[in-house]
């Protein structure tokens, strides 16, 4: 239901001004990209109010570019592929940039990545070889998105992440188990 309402204003606003800025999809994606780069470099010094703001710009770029390509049909491998790999490359270094900035520990930051990027390696494989598959929400950004706002708190999301991340890649094991069997 709440998707679907997002879904409704966002198509408003990528009908009504994206057109208007003159950027294909794949700009779009850069644009957030661009945002990624502003997040990390906010978080390594430090600077969380930053960090959220350019999260909160970056997240909002990255709607937008896929809602932009399906509206007008200009869908393409060159901006799904750096959309996918640019999420699956920033988000753990957002997390990695928290650790350097001592909110979190090391250990905690690198087990954090380890599965939250399994768990993308896992959806990049099944893409891959064509593999059945559902899709499965993942909250991760929501839950990142969180910590940094309750920033004394931090490392309770991260095992958030962790735990949740761990029930996606068992489920997305039974999924692609089940569907693919031959």
């Amino acid at each position: 239901m709440i998707n679907q309402h997002l879904k409704k204003y966002s198509d408003k606003i990528t009908r009504a001004i994206l057109p208007r800025w003159n950027l294909n999809p794949t700009g779009l994606t850069m644009v957030s990209i661009f945002f990624k780069i502003l997040t990390l470099a906010t978080l390594l010094n430090g600077m969380i109010i930053e960090g959220i703001i350019f999260f909160l710009l970056d997240g909002t770029f990255d709607l937008l570019d896929g809602f932009y390509a399906r509206i007008n049909k200009r869908v393409d491998k060159l901006g799904g592929f750096l959309d996918h790999c640019s999420d699956a490359f920033f988000r753990p270094l957002y997390i990695f940039a928290l650790a350097f900035a001592g909110y979190l520990t090391f250990a905690l930051a690198a087990l954090t990545m380890f599965f939250y990027t399994f768990h993308w390696l896992m959806d990049s494989i099944a893409k891959f070889y064509k593999l059945k598959t559902k899709k499965i929400p993942n909250f991760t950004g929501v839950i990142l998105f969180a910590g940094l706002i309750f920033i004394f708190y931090l490392p309770y999301f991260m095992w958030a992440i962790i735990i949740i991340n761990s029930i996606l890649i068992l489920t997305r094991l039974v999924i692609l188990i089940k569907l693919n069997r031959n």
